[in-house]
């Protein structure tokens, strides 16, 4: 996204996916407080320090560190050798922390509200020369979404295959998402709340609307969404 923004990237962005918050920091311990927590994320520069760094900016009071810690297995053993507070974590494997006497002590909703969890991006080359795989790009992702609505307990098997996780957490997973509504049109508002965490990170120097970043013309007209007055920075 960051690319994208600036005049010389070659890089276009066509929509976003998942414009939900499903980050959730997640402790073992019972008596663990958002106080003085130190929450871990995977890396430096990871959307999960984002988050965590614009609500420790935002609530000084609380004394909340971030601590960069891996992947999820990393964080899992920092977790429980105590060198944090609480672990970042996603669906399905959330499902499964709390079922393992976790709980949540933050959820990234509750920090900075939604935001989408992946932007699209292509070259601005491919995007010119190839317009009608990119419709084609949105209508499978589309009809991804309709087999989850439609077959989730099939969709879950699947998803077992390949996701090292119990089917029984996908399928909560899937459920989740589905009550929701999730589907490929662009959220102003989640992409609003992107720009605000941007700006807060001094990722985006001068500000720019979502429309000048978003090319919207590859997705069906149903999903598209006025950005207009949409800033992402």
């Amino acid at each position: 996204m960051v690319a994208a923004a600036q005049q010389s990237a070659e890089v276009t962005l066509i929509g976003s996916l998942y414009n939900d918050n499903a980050f959730a920091w997640v402790a073992l311990k019972p008596a663990a407080a958002l106080k003085g927590a130190t929450l871990g994320y995977t890396s430096a520069g990871s959307a999960g320090q984002a988050m965590v760094d614009s609500y420790a900016s935002a609530h000084p009071d609380l004394g909340i560190k971030g601590q960069a810690a891996g992947a999820f297995g990393d964080m899992l053993a920092a977790l429980k050798a105590g060198r944090i507070t609480a672990m970042l974590s996603v669906p399905p494997f959330t499902a499964q922390l709390l079922d393992q006497g976790g709980h949540v002590l933050i959820s990234g909703r509750d920090m900075v509200g939604d935001v989408p969890a992946n932007l699209v991006a292509v070259s601005a080359s491919y995007a010119k020369a190839h317009g009608a795989a990119l419709e084609a790009f949105w209508r499978v992702i589309d009809r991804g979404f309709r087999y989850y609505r439609d077959d989730p307990k099939t969709a879950a098997e699947e998803l077992a295959k390949i996701i090292p996780v119990d089917q029984k957490y996908i399928l909560d997973s899937i459920e989740g998402d589905n009550r929701l509504g999730l589907d490929i049109s662009t959220s102003p508002k989640a992409l609003a709340n992107l720009g605000k965490l941007l700006a807060g990170q001094h990722a985006i120097h001068q500000p720019v609307l979502w429309a000048n970043l978003i090319d919207q013309q590859f997705l069906p007209k149903a999903a598209r969404a006025d950005l207009s007055s949409i800033s992402a920075g």
